[in-house]
């Protein structure tokens, strides 16, 4: 099994850092997505490497198990969450890198 040695916060500032719930949400997007590419069965081993390498508010500790049951149930108010937090990513990347792109940078 790999560790990466090291803790990733979720901090997407100025909102606070991720909950549990929408840790799971965004994990399971990437994942529907197929940013991130899983073989069959094998979602819970994405659920374990952020289980064990993210802080997310209100947790000091959580597990993949916690992870992998609510990826797939969120409430109306995580998904709000993560569509502000797409929404943001899709600024930036308009903003900063697609600008950046076309200035030749």
């Amino acid at each position: 099994e790999w560790t990466a040695g090291f803790r990733i916060t979720c901090l997407l500032l100025p909102k606070p850092p991720l909950s549990v719930p929408e840790l799971g949400l965004i994990s399971q997007l990437f994942i529907d997505a197929k940013v991130f590419i899983t073989e069959q069965g094998q979602i819970m081993t994405i659920m374990k490497f952020f289980a064990a390498n993210v802080t997310t508010a209100g947790t000091t500790d959580m597990s993949a198990e916690s992870l992998y049951k609510v990826r797939k149930k969120a409430e109306p108010k995580v998904c709000d969450a993560i569509e502000g937090i797409l929404e943001e990513m899709l600024r930036v990347l308009r903003e900063v890198y697609m600008v950046k792109g076309k200035k030749g940078a």
